[in-house]
């Protein structure tokens, strides 16, 4: 060949090669844009395709939108775009975590409830086939496993068991009309169907996620969609997966923990219930889920549990907590024991799921105490109000044996009264007898010290010159009154009060300790010489029931300084409170002295007088006739 033809056949090559290369090259372009059917599956509630679960909710069911696009290769004017049919499946992918729902029987794609949306609702709609076809995990392409993963698909191995929509007409319905809305992609799409999607219980692992996406039907010429991208040639396209519903679980920050409210310690009278709130509270950055909250309580004791719930069981609640929100839940606590408990360390267990990103349950400790008091020991007379011990007594409920009693002192500067080989001897408090007709309905007791002056015993009624000091500690008692009753806000229900003393404070002719049974304390408590005192408005201390409501004491006086407990004296006398209002006595074998009452005060206990005693026993008979000449008086 001459060395013009080799030429000339060279550059006919390379123009020929260039010709495939740039058909190749526009055949790239167009495929890269071409004119397709892309299917959408959307919730119905938000318009989107992400639905977030709470970690451990129930499951719960969600309507989908089913939405139809044709995407036209090239820029052209809505009116031109047409859809007449398609044909879809969709399946399931477990992406991570284990899924974002537990799976099995009923989860999935709810079998009968696909329902086509006019103009794609031809008469004689069949519903498809609804099976686990197993999952696809490649963008939706194909199902890649015929292995079941516990989620309901739709649309079958077979042409006919896939979902069908075609238009009421049988030809195009173009856009840009009355049906469907534009496309960000430049297409025109239509909402052709719903259907409804159950999930399971929702996992607690933040990552976690399930999708679950629309697919092209695989068997014959069922792959095509037929559609209009000039506004009047009908052709066939494969369907493409577009988004599908995506499952998320919201993450859950770190810094979550369980609190209790009030807290961290809260004191209640023995014999008592008192509400404690637990709570779960958001310390992180963004919202904290709810999941089912189940708190449990358990005091930590040995044998049986002293803190209970009351008759109601656990609450139990559902919600979203804000973030630094918190989510009050109320117990009951309280004692049957016959002696002050004491603290007991509370956990309150948060259960469920949900709860932090690691699933486990969340824990929160309270020490409740449980009829141990502290005492104000300033000797300025004042009670601490966060020592406060309080009871909850409902409408006709009872104030017996709500107890207290003086553990702790906080300060210096009073004298403690308590007796020292055994600290329950004056400074315990402990209500008998008596029912909530129209009490505040919480009981409270605040304890404190004698100050300097009433341990040297300088306040009436004691007689002038007179140095017996009060022998227990004094205990504010508040909450039982009765707004209905006279004298307004210190008029209470009738109860019954009990208090403690410390025998080796009784006057004696020596500084010795007292042996109960002593005859000083036999010989005072029978000529009616220890009885419980109340401090009255002006300052000064009185027999309690002096003070209690005028007109109401109707003990006689062989009812007033009795000397046997008042179980014995109940026995002998009833159970009607107000038949023997005014009422005392001392219960010398318990070393306590009790009275009914009507009316709050701070209480102590009173003896007197001890200069007499010094001169002799035997004058204690003139100074009773005196006394009992006062208290008629």
């Amino acid at each position: 060949m001459s060395s013009s033809a080799r030429t000339n056949s060279l550059i006919n090559f390379r123009l020929i090669a260039s010709a495939f290369a740039a058909i190749a090259a526009l055949c790239s372009q167009r495929n890269a844009s071409a004119q397709q059917l892309v299917v959408d599956f959307r919730f119905d509630s938000t318009g989107t395709n992400t639905a977030t679960l709470l970690p451990g909710t129930a499951g719960q069911t969600f309507t989908i939108d089913m939405w139809a696009t044709v995407v036209p290769s090239a820029a052209t004017a809505n009116t031109n775009l047409g859809l007449q049919g398609f044909a879809v499946r969709g399946a399931s992918d477990i992406t991570s975590g284990g899924g974002a729902f537990s799976t099995g029987a009923g989860i999935g794609t709810v079998l009968g409830s696909f329902g086509q949306l006019a103009p794609f609702n031809p008469a004689g709609f069949t519903q498809p086939k609804v099976s686990d076809l197993g999952s696809t995990n490649n963008s939706g392409a194909s199902i890649t496993s015929s292995t079941a993963d516990g989620i309901l698909d739709f649309g079958g191995n077979l042409a006919t068991q896939k979902f069908t929509s075609l238009s009421n007409n049988g030809g195009l319905i173009f856009g840009g009309g009355a049906t469907g809305q534009a496309n960000p992609t430049g297409g025109w799409e239509w909402e052709v169907a719903q259907f409804q999607f159950t999930t399971g219980q929702a996992s607690i692992t933040p990552s976690a996620q399930t999708l679950f996406y629309p697919l092209q039907v695989s068997v014959g010429t069922s792959t095509a969609a037929t559609i209009s991208t000039n506004g009047s040639s009908a052709v066939s396209v494969p369907v493409t997966a577009g988004s599908p519903l995506t499952f998320n679980i919201l993450a859950v920050t770190t810094g979550t923990t369980v609190n209790v409210l009030p807290g961290p310690n809260v004191s209640v009278l023995q014999g008592g219930t008192t509400s404690v709130g637990a709570s779960i509270q958001n310390t992180g950055t963004s919202p904290l889920v709810g999941g089912t909250y189940t708190f449990t309580a358990a005091d930590g004791s040995a044998g049986a549990s002293k803190v209970t719930y009351g008759a109601a069981a656990p609450p139990t609640a559902t919600t979203t907590i804000p973030n630094g929100n918190t989510q009050a839940f109320t117990f009951s606590a309280g004692s049957t024991t016959t002696s002050p408990i004491g603290p007991q360390t509370v956990t309150f267990t948060a259960g469920g799921s949900g709860i932090n990103p690691t699933g486990s349950n969340l824990t929160g400790t309270l020490t409740l105490n449980v009829g141990n008091a502290t005492a104000d020991n300033s000797g300025t007379g004042s009670f601490a109000a966060a020592n406060t011990l309080t009871a909850s007594v409902a409408i006709g409920g009872s104030y017996a044996n709500l107890v207290s009693m003086v553990t702790a002192l906080s300060g210096t500067g009073g004298s403690d009264a308590r007796n020292a080989a055994n600290p329950s001897f004056g400074g315990t408090a402990r209500i008998l007898a008596g029912t909530n007709v129209g009490g505040s309905g919480t009981v409270s007791e605040q304890w404190r010290t004698r100050t300097p002056a009433e341990a040297a015993g300088t306040h009436p009624p004691l007689p002038a010159g007179v140095t017996s000091p009060l022998i227990s500690n004094v205990v504010n008692l508040t909450g039982l009154e009765n707004p209905a009753l006279l004298a307004g806000a210190t008029a209470t229900d009738p109860y019954v009060l009990d208090m403690t003393y410390n025998y080796n404070l009784l006057p004696k002719n020596s500084g010795a300790p007292l042996t109960p049974p002593s005859a000083i304390e036999q010989r005072l408590a029978g000529n009616k010489l220890i009885f419980l005192a109340s401090l009255n408005p002006n300052g000064s201390y009185d027999n309690a029931v002096s003070e209690n409501i005028t007109g109401t004491n109707n003990a006689t006086p062989g009812e007033r300084g009795v000397q046997e407990s008042f179980a014995a004296f109940q026995t002998a006398n009833g159970s009607v409170l107000a038949s023997y209002m005014g009422a005392w006595g001392v219960d010398t074998a318990n070393h306590e002295v009790w009275a009914v009452l009507n009316h709050n005060s701070s209480f102590a206990v009173v003896p007197e007088p001890s200069t007499l005693l010094l001169a002799g026993l035997g004058l204690l008979g003139l100074v009773t006739l005196r006394r009992r000449a006062k208290t008629a008086a």
